[in-house]
């Protein structure tokens, strides 16, 4: 991974700039390396998190090399910060769909969800277990393609195991029951969130929206999970 491993001084970002979003660690910004550009995942400084949690989104991304998973293209290092670069891609599922008065073509309502699919497929074969899954973490690229990105709270997972966690870790519109129980959580958790895509996409509406409006959103979730 040596080779990937790229120094402050050849990347070029505007850290005044408002960030393309938001990730698990750090925000995401429009930067150039080496002359291309690139999108760079700039860790918080001061945030808490553990730094063996970002190396291991690191190591994760590194492997996998798939038309519908981003593109990992090397680790930023230097003076105790570090970066992501990844392809820079056109725009999020999460833009498009709530994008107002511009609904889908059923056709690409297809396309979109089979290019995911076959990224989870791969990532399934990988024993990656997202967890995050959701439309701001698929991005659109200029060609029109679905890419799966945010490892950022992946694991390697198994098929046949499970886990147990005493804090729900995910975006909460997504979790699965399991997942908010924190009991018996296997990768079949993405597919939950992955149903919950699919329906965003061919609807392109907001999640639970008759429940917007309960506080906090845990208990909004527990409400209607009471009503099936």
């Amino acid at each position: 991974m040596t080779q990937n491993i790229v120094a402050w001084s050849e990347v070029q970002v505007d850290l005044k700039a408002p960030p393309m979003s938001k990730g698990a660690f750090g925000y995401v910004y429009r930067a150039k390396s080496r002359g291309a550009p690139v999108a760079l995942k700039l860790l918080l400084e001061g945030a808490n998190y553990d730094p063996n949690a970002i190396l291991h989104e690191i190591e994760v991304m590194s492997i996998l090399k798939h038309p519908n998973v981003v593109l990992w293209m090397g680790m930023v290092t230097g003076g105790g910060r570090y970066g992501i670069l990844m392809a820079l891609e056109k725009q999020s599922l999460e833009e498009v769909l709530y994008r107002p008065n511009a609904p889908l073509d059923p056709l690409k309502k297809w396309k979109f969800t089979l290019e995911i699919c076959r990224g989870m497929c791969w990532l399934y074969t990988h024993q990656v277990f997202h967890r995050d899954l959701k439309p701001d973490n698929i991005l659109i690229s200029q060609n029109e393609e679905c890419k799966i990105s945010d490892f950022g709270l992946s694991r390697i997972l198994p098929a046949y195991e499970s886990v147990s966690e005493k804090v729900a870790i995910g975006s909460r519109l997504w979790m699965s029951p399991e997942v908010l129980q924190g009991t018996n959580i296997t990768s079949k958790a993405d597919v939950y969130s992955f149903g919950l895509i699919v329906w965003q996409i061919f609807t392109q509406q907001a999640l639970f929206k008759e429940y917007l409006d309960i506080s906090p959103p845990a208990e909004a979730l527990r409400a209607f999970f009471r009503g099936l």
